[in-house]
């Protein structure tokens, strides 16, 4: 379920347009839809914990694929990419710090991982996901870096 904030520039119907528009949205939407996310476990909702929820691993899972993908070496050269793309941002699942003031309606600084987390993330990720995930896909051919001319 994507969660498209409110701002005070971008109204719901021009941020879906942006979102459809996007050429780097919609190079890495093409991409995750040839993959089998349902493997991927998300936990349970829980009410009686109140407060902000973290991330779903969907979200830390696309950001590090995108990280293969476009050849970087360290997780803070994918925040740093992921901070210049707030779409992409919005579009892979991270659950935008809403604030209606900025531009896409969300803080992206608060919103993106920190490279600390991101690399926990990636240290502590069970590799069986990722073997699941890609079970029935061929994957190489599809993980093309967006061209860099056009990022």
């Amino acid at each position: 379920m994507l969660m498209i904030p409110e701002s005070w520039v971008f109204d719901q119907r021009i941020m879906t347009l942006m979102l459809e528009c996007d050429p780097l949205v919609q190079h890495y939407r093409t991409f995750f839809d040839q993959l089998d996310w349902s493997v991927v476990p998300e936990p349970a909702v829980d009410p009686s914990r109140p407060g902000r929820r973290g991330h779903p691993k969907r979200a830390s899972i696309k950001a590090l694929l995108i990280k293969v993908c476009e050849g970087f070496e360290y997780v803070s050269q994918l925040r740093r990419f992921l901070l210049r793309h707030p779409l992409l941002v919005l579009e892979i699942g991270f659950r935008p710090v809403l604030n209606w003031q900025n531009p896409y309606g969300f803080e992206i600084e608060k919103t993106v991982p920190t490279a600390h987390r991101l690399g926990d993330y990636q240290r502590d990720l069970d590799h069986r996901i990722l073997q699941d995930l890609f079970a029935t896909t061929v994957w190489i051919s599809t993980c093309t870096p967006y061209p860099r001319s056009e990022r």
